[in-house]
C-alpha cells in the first residue's frame, strides 16, 4: 500500500469553528515565543535555554473537493531558533508561505479512508524590534558641533 497525495482530499487552514481563512491574514496562525517560564508547557512542550523556542499554532481541517469532511484539528508547532535578539527585544513574525497536503492509504476509495496524514510546510520571516535612544548632537548651519 502505497501512501501518496489524493488530488480530491486536501487540507485546508481554517478557523476554530472550521470556517476556511487566509493563511496570511493576521491572527490567522499563532506565534508565541516560549522563552518566558509561563509559556511553559505550551503545546506540552518545556523550552530549551540559550534558544528561542517558539509555538506555531492554528486549526486545519480536511476537504473532499469543496465540502469539509473533518472538525478544525488543532496543530501546534515548536521551532527552536537561533536568534541574537537583544534583551527587551520584541519578536514579530510574519508568514511568507504556507502549504498542506493530505496523503491517505485508500485513495480511490473514500469508504475505506480511516486515516488521514496531514503535512503542514511554512516559511516565516522573524524580525526584532528594540527600542533605542540616540544622541545626536546639535550642528550649526555650516555643520560645527555646538554641544
Amino acid at each position: 500500500m502505497l501512501k501518496h497525495c489524493c488530488p480530491l482530499i486536501t487540507c485546508r487552514l481554517t478557523d476554530p469553528q472550521g470556517n476556511p481563512v487566509n493563511p496570511y491574514a493576521p491572527d490567522s496562525i499563532i506565534y508565541t515565543e516560549l522563552g518566558l517560564p509561563q509559556h511553559g508547557n505550551q503545546c506540552g512542550y518545556f523550552p530549551k535555554p540559550n534558544n528561542l523556542q517558539v509555538a506555531i499554532e492554528g486549526y486545519i481541517a480536511v476537504y473532499t473537493e469543496e465540502k469539509r469532511i473533518s472538525p478544525p484539528i488543532p496543530f501546534c508547532i515548536i521551532e527552536s531558533l537561533s536568534l541574537s535578539v537583544p534583551k527587551g527585544s520584541t519578536l514579530t513574525f510574519q508568514l511568507k508561505s504556507f502549504r498542506c497536503w493530505a496523503v491517505s492509504d485508500w485513495c480511490e476509495d473514500s469508504s475505506k479512508m480511516e486515516r488521514i496524514k496531514l503535512l503542514i510546510s511554512m516559511k516565516t520571516d522573524a524580525f526584532s524590534r528594540s527600542a533605542v535612544t540616540l544622541s545626536v548632537p546639535q550642528v550649526d548651519s555650516g555643520f560645527h558641533v555646538i554641544d
